[in-house]
């Protein structure tokens, strides 16, 4: 999926500017639902349970060429993050059988 914000920021990878976000559900009664991020050809959404673990995400396309993109949503049925992340632990090497083009 692309664009999967929570993974990125835990990654420390660079992310997509964003126009707004906003809860869903209520603040005032308990953790929120979830949260939407408005960016400028598209919004995510990204649904919590109420300890906070990541359930679901969506990136629904609204404008521009994004509009031309499917629409992509999976559902997270187990996912631990680690307090710390090792960059080196998670960095791949492409199989022999490819070439890396620098351009």
């Amino acid at each position: 999926m692309p664009d999967l914000a929570p993974l990125k920021a835990w990654a420390k990878l660079p992310q997509a500017p964003y126009e707004e976000v906003t809860w869903l559900g209520s603040t005032e009664q308990g953790p929120p639902g979830g949260l939407r991020v408005v960016r400028s050809n598209y919004v995510n959404e990204y649904r919590l349970s109420e300890s906070g673990a990541l359930l679901s995400a969506a990136m629904l396309p609204t404008a521009g060429p994004a509009a031309l993109l499917p629409r992509f949503e999976l559902e997270i049925h187990y996912l631990e993050l680690l307090a710390e992340v090792d960059p080196e632990q998670y960095s791949a090497n492409p199989p022999t059988a490819y070439t890396k083009i620098v351009k």
